[in-house]
């Protein structure tokens, strides 16, 4: 026989995990976009790197967004290829950007 509010509660597990993967899903997109028009910008400029740190603010605000609402709900959604994805994307456009204002000239650590 089965346990109907067992059956229930995990439904609503289902429900809830679905849901929140939907919302990472949605708020990883603009994470995402914002570090390619970064990206983008560092392209089209010319030594004016304002809309290159523009972007990548907003796109830090949303990265920390995603990591202090959403990523908490639940251990499994840190592994979500479209986070990863984006942290990656993220990364590189903060890696370009710095070269492209140094002249892709590396500082000593």
């Amino acid at each position: 026989m089965i346990d109907v509010s067992k059956f229930t509660t995990a439904i609503n597990d289902f429900k809830n995990a679905d849901e929140n993967r939907e919302t990472l899903i949605k708020s990883t997109r603009d994470f995402q976009r914002d570090a390619k028009r970064a990206i983008g910008f560092a392209h089209n400029t010319d030594h004016d790197f304002k809309k290159c740190d523009q972007m990548m603010q907003k796109s830090q605000k949303q990265g920390h967004d995603i990591i202090q609402n959403i990523l908490i709900k639940q251990l499994r959604l840190k592994f979500e290829p479209c986070f990863t994805n984006a942290v990656e994307e993220y990364l590189e456009a903060v890696i370009f950007i710095h070269l492209k204002k140094t002249n892709c000239q590396l500082e000593k650590l």
